[in-house]
């Protein structure tokens, strides 16, 4: 009698001890990139990390996120290094190599202007001949390159993060800078910059957590994008987007999958 219950009890904590270590895991990288995520002491901070690692909690996903430059960042994606990165745009070349979550934040891209500067910004024409600042190379560049390419004669000033510009625009050593309106006001209160309105919207877009297809199961993204969607009929989602003065996206209503299994992995 006692082998037999000592050996359920040893298959009872086999069993255990293989869920355990069949629990997936998420490896996620991203940027100093305020409001939706900054570096501290701890780590990384901010809505867009708590909302990542609150999906991952409701999926039963272990997840660690590690902050990095953004060109470092991008390449640890684009080399399978990691499963994911956060947050970004959606565009044609990012669907090749990259699965998306649901929509998450609604924001919009934008042009700053020097405060002193009175001009009636009211249409893209109006930014003709001037010298514009962008982060990139990024989402943010790659449509502010669209922009000039219709406009023929505007000048654009590439930075490698997105302080640089706003710092020349406060001191007029740019005419203006291109970028996320909540960005741009982030940057405007954490450096104190006085010399600075926003003057024009260009267009509104969603941000996404991306996973890198060719190292994470398709059933994988469909299980955080399930939290997610919980995250969303709780409250929860937007309640941490809103806190920070962000707005949350609106996400699918019912339990649909957003790729196909034909997709696959790849």
């Amino acid at each position: 009698m006692k082998l037999i219950a000592l050996s359920l009890l040893s298959l009872i904590l086999g069993i255990a001890v293989s869920t355990v270590r069949a629990q997936p895991e998420l490896s996620f990288v991203t940027q100093d990139f305020g409001p939706f995520q900054v570096d501290s002491d701890t780590g990384a901070r901010g809505p867009a990390v708590e909302i990542v690692r609150r999906a991952c909690e409701i999926s039963r996903i272990n997840c660690r996120v590690r902050l990095y430059p953004w060109r470092r960042a991008l390449q640890l994606a684009h080399d399978a290094a990691v499963n994911g990165l956060f947050v970004i745009g959606r565009n044609p070349e990012r669907e090749d190599w990259l699965y998306f979550s649901e929509p998450i934040i609604a924001t919009e891209y934008g042009f700053f202007v020097p405060l002193n500067d009175t001009g009636n910004y009211e249409r893209i024409d109006d930014f003709a001949n001037l010298r514009v600042g962008v982060f990139g190379p990024s989402n943010t560049s790659r449509s502010l390159t669209q922009i000039a390419k219709k406009l023929g004669n505007l000048t654009m000033e590439m930075s490698p993060d997105d302080l640089d510009g706003f710092r020349k625009l406060n001191a007029n050593r740019i005419q203006a800078v291109y970028s996320n309106k909540s960005v741009g006001m982030y940057i405007r209160q954490q450096l104190s910059l006085t010399n600075i309105r926003y003057a024009h919207s260009d267009r509104k877009l969603l941000y996404y957590i991306g996973f890198v297809r060719a190292v994470t199961p398709k059933t994988i993204v469909d299980d955080f994008n399930e939290a997610l969607r919980e995250m969303n009929m709780m409250g929860e989602l937007q309640e941490i987007l809103l806190r920070h003065n962000l707005t949350p996206a609106q996400l699918s209503i019912s339990p649909k999958k957003l790729y196909t299994q034909a997709g696959g992995q790849q």
